[in-house]
C-alpha cells in the first residue's frame, strides 16, 4: 500500500510509490527536500532509456525533467534517462502520491 507523509518535514519519506507492475519492479523512494520539493529515485529497468514519473495531487501531473516541475499532461512533459529526479514548486501539506 502507499504511505504517506506531508512535506516540509525532510526526515519522513514523502510517498512510498509504485511502478507500474508489469515491470514488476521495486517502488521508488520518494522523500522532502524542502516544504515544497521531493526527490523519487529508483533503481534502473532494465533496457529503459527515458523514465516518466507521474505525481498524484488529487489529479495526475506529469513531471517535466528540465523544468522539474509539474504539467497537466503527457504532452507537455519531457521524460529523463536518469534514476532520480527532484519535483519542485508543490504545494507545502499536500500529500502526493507518484509512479515511474
Amino acid at each position: 500500500g502507499f504511505q504517506f507523509a506531508r512535506c516540509p518535514n525532510p526526515t519522513i519519506p514523502f510517498f512510498a510509490g509504485h511502478y507500474n507492475l508489469i515491470m514488476g519492479t521495486s517502488a521508488p523512494s520518494l522523500h522532502c527536500v524542502s516544504a515544497t520539493s521531493i526527490l523519487a529515485s529508483w533503481s534502473a529497468v532494465p533496457d529503459s532509456e527515458l523514465y516518466s514519473v507521474v505525481v498524484h495531487d488529487g489529479t495526475n501531473k506529469y513531471v517535466d525533467w528540465p523544468t522539474k516541475t509539474l504539467r497537466a499532461t503527457p504532452e507537455d512533459a519531457t521524460p529523463g534517462s536518469d534514476t532520480s529526479v527532484k519535483v519542485e514548486g508543490l504545494k507545502p501539506g499536500v500529500a502526493y502520491k507518484a509512479q515511474v
